[in-house]
């Protein structure tokens, strides 16, 4: 008989309060992955002999039986089907060797209470086979590939910080172009999403952008009608994920070198060029190039109202504001 959820990841989770498995579900509400959740070892030791698991979440402190003490006696249980099987501990202790204790004992990995829904979704990423979580890949950023891509840490940072400001306007303006069937404009800004989620490793966004450019290119209006909903949705999912990769908040000003007034105007003078050449790959570089200056503060309006019009790709908004101060850029 063929097992129907071969391709979902099936997890057991350990923990003696309720309200926390229920919070751990919620943090996997909008994944595949099936939670067989329990609330005492002896429960979790009597599943550990009829199902294998992908991977385990077994909380530390629990009354009768503790998730060590749970771990070595389904280790030393003869009828185990998981042996090998990755087994994550959860644990408000904070000490600075926690993590190796746990390591010693036999788990795989460690995990803080409260749990951070990034962070575990980045271990199960790391422990469960990609193709049983591919609810979970959609919002994957391969750092490796972003890092080769942008050349630097410091570079792929200031990329990641330009894009995160950009997600909320680009999301409005996409699903404005949507609403409106205006597939010109939605073309054009599919194509600078599909470029950009590139650049910081977000594939799944970057090639599901370049499948809809193709269709829209070809007028296929149903098929933008039933993908791009989903698609706006993992948009701003991006957002968790980019915030949770930087870590830390964006650098001041104060730490940036001021551009040369000289060198911003030819900035925004190129800028327009390319925006009325639909060059909005040469458009976004500019952009990358300006975040790592301080702008000076008699140009900081135009700086600042541009950032939403190129991330919303505007060009009648980028154009108006540009010929607007075309005096002051010569």
């Amino acid at each position: 008989m063929t097992d129907t959820n071969q391709t979902k990841a099936r997890i057991l989770a350990v923990d003696d309060t309720e309200i926390n498995l229920i919070a751990l579900k919620g943090l996997l509400k909008n994944s595949d992955i099936i939670i067989d959740a329990v609330t005492s070892g002896d429960e979790a030791l009597n599943l550990i002999t009829k199902v294998r698991y992908d991977c385990m979440l077994i909380d530390h402190k629990m009354p009768n039986m503790s998730g060590i003490e749970f771990l070595h006696n389904m280790n030393d249980n003869i009828n185990n089907k998981n042996k090998g099987v990755p087994a994550i501990v959860l644990s408000a202790n904070d000490a600075a060797d926690a993590k190796d204790m746990y390591l010693r004992e036999g788990f795989t990995d460690f995990i803080n209470k409260p749990v951070d829904g990034v962070k575990l979704e980045e271990l199960l990423l790391k422990y469960i086979p990609s193709y049983k979580l591919k609810s979970l890949e959609v919002k994957k950023i391969d750092y490796d590939m972003a890092l080769t891509n942008c050349g630097d840490e410091d570079m792929l940072k200031e990329i990641m910080e330009n894009f995160l400001i950009s997600i909320d306007a680009r999301y409005e303006a996409l699903k404005q172009y949507y609403e409106e069937e205006d597939i010109k404009n939605y073309v054009i800004l599919v194509h600078s999403i599909k470029s950009s989620a590139r650049l910081i490793g977000a594939m799944d966004i970057s090639n599901r952008a370049a499948y809809l450019e193709e269709m829209g290119n070809k007028g296929e209006k149903e098929t933008i009608k039933n993908l791009t909903p989903d698609f706006l949705n993992d948009l701003l999912e991006l957002k968790v994920r980019i915030s949770s990769i930087l870590g830390e908040d964006k650098d001041s000003d104060n730490a940036k070198k001021k551009i040369d007034v000289e060198s911003l105007k030819e900035a925004f003078r190129s800028l327009h060029e390319l925006v009325e050449a639909f060059d909005f790959d040469g458009v976004d570089s500019i952009m990358d190039m300006l975040e790592k200056y301080a702008i000076p503060s008699e140009y900081e309006d135009i700086y600042n109202s541009l950032i939403p019009l190129v991330a919303a790709v505007d060009i009648d908004g980028i154009n108006k504001l540009l010929d607007s101060v075309k005096d002051k850029l010569n």
